[in-house]
């Protein structure tokens, strides 16, 4: 089978247009496990799939149905060609770039009292801290979901030197 590259090539020739972002507001620039490729994703939940060798964009997926009034806030990449979506309302989805298919995790839906995630920032273990609408919580693969800040305001974080500044 070809990879997620090449199956997309096939399926949109040419080069891109000049108006192919069409005025679109970008929420993530990816890098994907080809060093040559780059996931681009948009505000709208447009995902383009960028060659920087080729200077070609292709449009490989749409993350909302035309008529939804959700926003792609955010995007990081968890493991692999698997990426972590923060969202307006649907809170957090998953992006396979393999199968180019969306989903979304019960265990994330339940724990994550706020809907709009603003951020999502990876640790080297590989837990996730999840920057909210109205606070800030760290979701640990090995234990339990903590919320850090409730119904507080945190517009961004930075982890420095083993310092967390909000």
């Amino acid at each position: 089978e070809l990879p997620p590259s090449e199956r997309f090539r096939k399926q949109y020739p040419g080069p891109s247009p000049d108006n192919y972002f069409n005025n679109e507001i970008t929420s993530a620039l990816l890098s994907t496990q080809n060093p040559l490729e780059i996931l681009i994703m948009t505000r709208s939940g447009k995902i383009f799939l960028g060659n920087i060798q080729t200077r070609k964009v292709v449009k490989v997926k749409e993350v909302f149905a035309e008529n939804d009034n959700d926003q792609l806030n955010c995007g990081i990449q968890k493991e692999g060609n698997r990426y972590l979506l923060g969202t307006l309302s649907t809170k957090l989805l998953w992006y396979d770039l393999e199968k180019n298919q969306i989903s979304s995790n019960a265990d994330f839906q339940n724990v994550i009292k706020n809907n709009p995630i603003i951020d999502l920032f990876v640790t080297f273990k590989g837990n996730l801290w999840i920057l909210e609408n109205n606070g800030l919580n760290f979701f640990s693969y090995n234990s339990t979901y903590q919320n850090i800040f409730d119904k507080a305001s945190v517009f961004d974080i930075l982890i420095k030197n083993k310092k967390i500044y909000l």
